[in-house]
């Protein structure tokens, strides 16, 4: 698996997008349109930082998608929405536990002992240089997505 997130991750570079990807490819998710709309939610959504982690967004599109709701069938069931922010959480579960948050700060405090502003070119520089930190944060994300998935009833949304 880390292989393969090695090789998206060179390949786009963005997290959020690379973790989608890679989950969309491996469970068969048309993923063309929602791959464009994610480059710019990576570190934090704009490099912010202080928002969700780019690999979390990435799971939670490919999970939001994998129950093929469109507008109609959202707006004719009250509740759907709730059955995919209930898969979702598990993520967030997740995130939080190993983590200890789910913002690209966060993650990146709990790999590095800080976080890097990485709209500042010299700290993109410096976390350029242990990037292979985020490729395990969208190997983990990856993972528990594709499994959770893989438990999840999906049918009756």
């Amino acid at each position: 698996m880390m292989d393969n997130v090695m090789m998206y991750k060179k390949r786009y570079h963005a997290c959020a997008a690379t973790t989608f990807a890679l989950i969309a490819d491996l469970t068969g998710v048309d993923s063309s349109d929602v791959f464009k709309a994610l480059v710019g939610l990576s570190g934090g959504v704009g490099l912010a930082g202080n928002s969700a982690c780019g690999a979390l967004i990435g799971a939670a599109a490919a999970i939001s998608l994998s129950f093929d709701l469109d507008r109609n069938r959202l707006a004719a069931d009250n509740e759907a929405e709730f059955r995919v922010h209930a898969v979702v959480r598990k993520i967030v579960d997740r995130f939080i536990g190993k983590y200890g948050g789910i913002t690209c700060y966060e993650v990146q405090l709990a790999l590095h002992g800080k976080a890097f502003d990485l709209n500042n070119p010299e700290q993109r520089c410096d976390f350029s240089l242990i990037d292979k930190r985020c490729s395990e944060t969208i190997r983990d994300a990856v993972e528990w997505t594709v499994k959770v998935l893989s438990e999840t009833n999906r049918s009756d949304t």
